[in-house]
């Protein structure tokens, strides 16, 4: 058990995004007070300080929530997110696949949403991402058959 680090991801000069599948608190620094961290936690160098995410916590209803893959984008301030999960502080969202909009503070299902087995009951898992700015393709490798926004059929790598 434990805290388990599988990703991380430097967003600018000075923001580092840590995530696994952790449960844990921190000193905030600001308000002089513990502050809890789920499954993803944000480093500010400039304050020298590890932060939660301002709103929105990953949550899964069957499995023990494990984030396997970051990637930032520096063109929209987004953060987006891949593992092992199906909703956000609770409330079900299309598996494997969530997005942290920095600029609002919000952590929101992903608007290409989300992975599934064939079935469409069976949730997929998200496990490496490549964000190709450039050409605005997010590539997500993982453990899954179906896009769940457009139904389309497909295979992780």
């Amino acid at each position: 058990k434990g805290m388990k680090i599988t990703s991380v991801s430097l967003a600018g000069d000075h923001d580092v995004y840590v995530a696994g599948s952790f449960n844990t608190q921190v000193w905030n620094g600001v308000k002089h007070e513990f502050v809890k961290i789920f499954s993803i936690a944000h480093y500010d160098a400039w304050q020298q300080v590890w932060l939660p995410l301002k709103v929105g916590h990953i949550t899964c209803s069957w499995c023990v929530v494990t984030v396997l893959a970051l990637a930032w984008d520096s063109q929209r301030s987004h953060l987006h997110v891949a593992g092992k999960f199906n909703a956000i502080n609770g409330l079900n969202i299309s598996p494997g696949l969530a997005i942290y909009d920095r600029d609002n503070g919000r952590l929101l299902a992903h608007p290409a949403g989300g992975l599934t087995m064939r079935d469409v009951v069976s949730d997929g898992v998200g496990t490496a991402l490549q964000l190709d700015e450039e050409a605005g393709v997010l590539y997500v490798m993982g453990n899954f058959e179906r896009l769940t926004a457009t139904g389309e059929l497909c295979r992780g790598l």
